[in-house]
């Protein structure tokens, strides 16, 4: 006589306490189961992380109530994205024009602060007994030298720049540029 094996209907017997039951392939499936949704579940959390910490490293956070809020509060938070970026071109006598582009950000606080403790630096601290055309351009160079994004090496090196013209036109166009920034951020 044959019988059929059923592990669901195995008996332990013995007197050793903590000897439990098995459990039934049922059970088990049942717990592949329940462990392949809680995975999928994570997984998807991990996709919401990964593109939270995209944009973190963007440096953009998006939330409702700051995109209610509009872009001030964005520009504060996160700083303005916009900067100051135009080509030149000066006539030399004799000689090819010189062309170059710069891209210059707005100052935030601290930028200021640096610029400030930079004037003083190159100025040995005579910058407030210098005529007007001598402190803007050692305030030209110490803001290029802060925020200056792309600016050619010459425009900034004090000791071999001749052609003052061109760093204060520079300075006078970004200066423009950021009064403009400045009041279309009072709204």
């Amino acid at each position: 006589m044959t019988q059929d094996f059923n592990p669901d209907k195995i008996e332990i017997k013995g007197t050793d306490i903590g000897v439990e039951k098995a459990p039934t392939t049922m059970e088990i499936m049942a717990e592949i189961e329940k462990l392949k949704a809680e995975n999928e579940k994570q997984k998807e959390e991990a996709k919401k992380l990964e593109a939270t910490n995209a944009r973190l490293k963007r440096g953009i956070i998006e939330t409702p109530k700051l995109e209610a809020e509009g872009g001030a509060v964005s520009d504060i938070i996160h700083g303005y994205r916009e900067v100051f970026e135009k080509e030149y071109s000066f006539n030399v006598l004799g000689k090819e024009p010189i062309t170059f582009k710069v891209i210059i950000k707005p100052t935030t606080a601290l930028d200021r602060a640096k610029i400030a403790g930079l004037v003083v630096d190159m100025g040995e601290g005579q910058v407030p007994y210098m005529d007007a055309t001598s402190a803007n351009m050692i305030q030209a160079v110490a803001t290029f030298k802060t925020v200056g994004e792309e600016i050619p090496d010459w425009l900034v090196d004090i000791d071999k720049l001749y052609r003052l013209d061109i760093l204060l036109g520079v300075y006078s166009d970004y200066e423009e540029w950021l009064a403009t920034f400045r009041q279309g951020q009072a709204h």
